[in-house]
């Protein structure tokens, strides 16, 4: 049996496929996801708005689309309505999170709503004790801010690569 997850795509169904993400036959790209220098955008974020209940963050950039290079620098703007601290990460392939490379504490937003880190090639991560480095190479990223315990998440709408120079 096949499992349909919402999402938005322009261009090429088996990239889509290949992130672990299935397109419902009659789903479309919204005119907010439409780039027209970037044919493949898939925007499983898109149209979302964010949760009224909490501070509403909001991810100005990256936000999809973009490319960045192993050792160039990533500007990070986060806007919310209300003030809150906030925790930020970025999103590696469908499952693996990691805080941004340099933010040793969170940011609060919206006073704090840059953040500046430089793309590494790779992330550790601990198995058992044991770090492990996790390649950061990917068409499939995104960034994540939410609050401290882990309320009102908010995404980059569509993905942005990291690739190697």
């Amino acid at each position: 049996m096949t499992q349909k997850k919402s999402g938005f795509i322009c261009g090429s169904v088996a990239f889509f496929a290949a992130a672990g993400l299935l397109l419902s036959a009659g789903s479309s790209c919204s005119d907010k996801s439409v780039k027209s220098d970037h044919p493949q955008l898939i925007c499983p974020h898109a149209n979302q708005p964010p949760d009224t209940n909490g501070p509403e963050f909001r991810i100005i950039s990256p936000n999809g689309g973009e490319v960045f290079y192993v050792g160039q620098q990533c500007t990070v703007k986060v806007t919310s309505v209300y003030q809150s601290n906030a925790d930020l990460q970025i999103l590696i392939g469908p499952r693996m999170a990691f805080g941004v490379p340099g933010l040793t504490s969170g940011m609060s937003t919206p006073s704090d709503s840059i953040v500046v880190f430089t793309m590494p090639d790779s992330l550790a991560y601990a198995i058992g004790g044991v770090n492990v480095n996790y390649s950061t190479v990917s068409d499939s990223c995104l960034i994540e801010v939410r609050t401290y315990e882990g309320h009102y998440p908010e995404y980059s709408d569509c993905y942005f690569s990291i690739r190697k120079p």
